[in-house]
């Protein structure tokens, strides 16, 4: 099994991790409006992302 990296992150965090990460395919999600802890900031939105 392919494990394609998903990096959660609040919208106003820094890309620059998910830039250095090297990987065939990766992805990241954005959420706007939460704080430094998305999962415990926003834990619906955070899950709907997870699932």
């Amino acid at each position: 099994m392919l494990f394609v990296p998903n990096i959660i992150w609040a919208k106003h965090q820094p890309k620059d991790y998910f830039n250095a990460v090297t990987a065939p395919k990766k992805d990241i999600t954005l959420i706007e409006g939460c704080g430094h802890n998305v999962q415990y900031s926003l834990p619906e939105d955070f899950a709907k992302v997870v699932k």
